[in-house]
Parts: structure tokens; sequence; C-alpha cells
């Protein structure tokens, strides 16, 4: 409102003028402004809207009318230094009073911050964002987009963003920002709040997402060593919540997937079941779990499974897909592909093996349990699908043969 109180005839005409929209709104203000010569409001958004229209001459002297009439009015007074760097003019003097006077506002502190910016003045720019940034409530990722398109984002992390900005920086780091950048958000976060789980978890997905499986279990589980190769609650014994490095169990269309008890497993009593409705061409890779592997090393996927009455012609599999191709950065899977032999029909439990050998880009595999769509006639899957002891090891390594089968030189003779 651009008045409050009781208002006279002049005040209420000026409100009238000022109200237009359009073209005429310029020259409505400008009437509003001349009738009503003590508010100091009408010339404030005048010299806005001639601002953006490119009249900066125009935009000054509206600007300076509405430091005469408010001399404490710290938008009046940015918008004076704005206009003037506009114009090739000292904005210094005019930026002090802003800050000055606007030092509670915030769009006062974050358009002063840009105006050093754009004279190079990056201490006192970086000063004045930080101050905007505390005082800001919503709209953060605009303002982070805002500073990531001034600045190097080392010198936002380093100058800008204070401690306290850290848990809604870290979000907006691994939306925008590379894996190197937003490790060093999560270290400096990680000091602060080193008991956060939630934080930590997201993390621990954003890192899997793009393959980074060694990182992810760094972080995840502190310091320790990673096992490469180590598949967590493979037998199903475990009845704490999921982590993001252990297995994911979901349902989809046509599929329910749950660990229940199991009365004839060999070892525990527990056991992953997969039921198919008999009424889908269900597409399905809800059980999964990610996790390191050493890059040239062979391992050997195994498992128990058992299943029954699988009336498709296309039957679920484990599958085994590659993490981390560090030559493509926009798509974390590396050309790694293995799987079992469809599971159909029914057979008691059995052991399975699937063999693979990591190529020397990829740092991970997810091991899937999944039934993929098909085009064959028999389409449409029932039945039910057990899976216990999923384990995962390395092959030794062959050292090579002493002997090359050259003959010696006293051979030889």
């Amino acid at each position: 409102m651009f008045l409050s109180g009781a208002a006279s005839a002049r005040e209420l005409l000026g409100l009238r003028h000022a109200s237009k929209s359009g073209f005429q709104q310029i020259e409505g203000l400008s009437r509003a402004s001349g009738l009503s010569s003590s508010n100091w409001r009408y010339p404030l958004y005048l010299g806005g809207l001639q601002a953006r229209m490119g009249q900066s001459k125009l935009a000054l002297d509206s600007y300076l009318e509405a430091t005469r009439r408010f001399p404490a009015c710290g938008p009046c007074w940015v918008g004076v230094a704005e206009t003037r760097l506009a114009l090739g003019q000292d904005p210094l003097p005019a930026l002090s009073s802003a800050i000055g006077h606007g030092r509670s506002r915030t769009s006062v502190r974050t358009r002063a911050a840009v105006i050093y910016s754009k004279l190079g003045l990056d201490e006192p720019a970086a000063e004045e964002f930080s101050a905007a940034l505390g005082g800001r409530r919503t709209d953060r990722g605009e303002f982070y987009s805002l500073l990531n398109r001034l600045y190097a984002p080392d010198y936002v992390l380093d100058r800008i963003i204070t401690d306290a900005e850290l848990e809604t920086y870290l979000p907006f780091a691994q939306r925008v920002l590379s894996p190197a950048l937003v490790a060093r958000v999560w270290e400096r976060y990680e000091k602060r709040q080193h008991q956060d789980g939630e934080q930590r978890e997201r993390y621990v997905r954003y890192l899997l997402n793009r393959g980074m499986a060694h990182d992810a279990w760094s972080v995840a589980f502190g310091s320790a060593a990673s096992p490469h190769g180590t598949v967590l609650n493979g037998d199903f014994e475990r009845r704490s919540e999921a982590e993001p490095l252990g297995w994911r169990v979901s349902d989809g269309e046509g599929v329910r997937a749950a660990v229940v008890g199991c009365s004839d497993c060999r070892s525990g009593s527990r056991a992953l079941r997969l039921r198919f409705d008999g009424e889908h061409n269900v597409h399905y890779f809800g059980v999964s779990q990610s996790l390191p592997v050493a890059p040239g090393a062979t391992y050997s996927l195994t498992a128990r499974v058992k299943h029954s009455e699988i009336t498709s012609a296309a039957g679920p599999q484990l599958l085994v897909l590659g993490l981390g191709d560090k030559t493509d950065a926009r798509w974390p899977v590396c050309e790694m592909w293995s799987a079992s032999e469809p599971f159909l029909r029914d057979q008691d439990w059995h052991d399975i093996a699937i063999e693979f050998t990591v190529p020397s880009t990829c740092e991970g595999v997810r091991i899937f349990v999944a039934r993929r769509r098909t085009d064959r006639l028999s389409r449409l899957i029932g039945g039910e699908l057990w899976v216990d002891d999923v384990f995962l090891t390395v092959r030794p390594v062959q050292e090579p043969s002493q002997h090359t089968g050259r003959r010696t030189p006293a051979a030889a003779s």
C-alpha cells in the first residue's frame, strides 16, 4: 500500500494515478508524485520503472527525489547507486548510504553486493552477499544460482556461504555443482553436523546415482576401508531399515516384494520373496543393492533360489550392472551386464552363480532381482520366486606360469 491512515483527496487522487498499468503507469506515477509531494514511494517506484525501461537519467532524478523526501530510504539510495553505475558515474557514496540505511533489508544488501561485484570489489561484495543470505528465508536456490553466475563455486563456498547456510546449500550443490565441489561442501558440512544421518543418507544416494560406489561406502561407514564386493545383509536376516548401501526392496505393477519368514531355508529364517499376479507383462527392477568392487577383478555372484508356477516365457533373473564409467560423466553406468538364466516353472532351492570381470572404468556394481518386459506370446507372468544367501566373492588372480616353453641355450645345443 502507498498510503496508510487517513488520506487527503490529493493523496487518493495520486493513488488512483499510480494504480494504472502498462505504458500509462509511468505517466500515472509522475502525476501521483506531483500531487503527493511528501510520499517518497511514488518517485521510488517511478525510478524503478524508468530504470527497467533503460531511462537511467530519468530514473536517477526520480530516485534522488525519493531520497530528498525520505533521506533514510535504503531502497532509494541503492536505486541511485545502480543508475549512477549505469551512467558511468561513481556509485560508491550512494552505495554507502544504501547499506547504512538498508542494513536490515535483504533486497538492498543483495543489490549492493551486485554493484560491488560489477565494480570488481569482491571482498565487500562477498560481505554483502553473505549478509543478504543470512536474512533470506525463501528462494535460496535462486540466490545460490545468482552467486554461482557471478563467482567460481570455490569462492562462493569459501567467502560467502556461512556454516549456518550449509544445510540449504548442500542440496543446491548436489543439483548443480560437480561431484568434486559437492565433496568439498559435504566435508565442511560434516565437520559442523557430523551426526546428521538424514543428510548423510542423501549424500550417499547422490554418490550412488553417479556411480561413485567407493566414495558412497566411505561416507556411509566413515573411515573404515571398503571391503570390495561385500553384499550387505546377503542372507536377509537383519530386520533393520534398508540403508542406501543395503537392499532396496519395493513393489511394482503386478509384483509384490518383501523379506519374509522362510521355513525351509538352508540357514537362517528369512528370505526375499517376489509374487507375480499373473495379470501383467512385468518390467521390474525393484530389488537392488549397490556396492564397490575392484576394477579389473573377476567376481562370482552366488545365491540360492527357488521358484514355483512361473507361468511366463520370460522369467525373473539376477542381474549385475556396472557402475561408475569415469569416461562419461553424463551416465554413471559402465559397459558391464551379466545375468543368470531366467527362473521358469517350478524348482526347489538350488544354487546359482554369475561370473563377471569388472572393467577398468567401473568402480561398483548394482545387483538386481528383476524381470524384463517381453514381446513373446506368453508375456504375462505369475508365480513366486524366493532368493536367499546372496554373496559376492572375488576369484584369485592366476599367477603366470614359470615355464615359458622356450628352450634354454643348453637345451638347444
